[in-house]
């Protein structure tokens, strides 16, 4: 009996121990779950905010896009009508219109000079 007594002693300290202990560990993992709850939170919070600010950036580029196009499209027709009024301008009708303006007279005989000089050419 002494035996269990003594034995009832120390089952009884190791039982007090190990929920002492039991307690402690929890308690302390009470703690880092909450740290790491609030981590998560942050973590969270701050993956929501680098995607809201990416969807405006690409919202932003996207309009940006479009008045980069309707501006292409714009200078397109602007080229097409310059084009078009070169063309008109070149021809062989409206080349001549400017040489009856101008009183310009059409030649028939037409002089070249020779280079034979030795001054002139080289």
């Amino acid at each position: 009996m002494i035996k269990n007594k003594a034995m009832s002693k120390f089952l009884i300290l190791t039982k007090i121990r190990h929920e002492f202990r039991k307690k402690s560990l929890f308690s302390h993992f009470k703690v880092n779950v909450k740290i790491l709850n609030i981590l998560i939170i942050f973590v969270l919070l701050f993956a929501g905010g680098l995607y809201l600010f990416q969807i405006s950036s690409l919202a932003t580029k996207g309009f940006k896009i479009k008045d980069l196009e309707k501006k292409i499209e714009t200078l397109k027709e602007q080229k097409e009508k310059i084009e078009l009024e070169i063309a008109d301008l070149q021809s062989t009708n409206k080349v001549q219109e400017r040489i009856k303006n101008l009183n310009m007279v059409l030649t028939t005989k037409v002089s070249y000079i020779s280079g034979t000089s030795s001054v002139a050419v080289k």
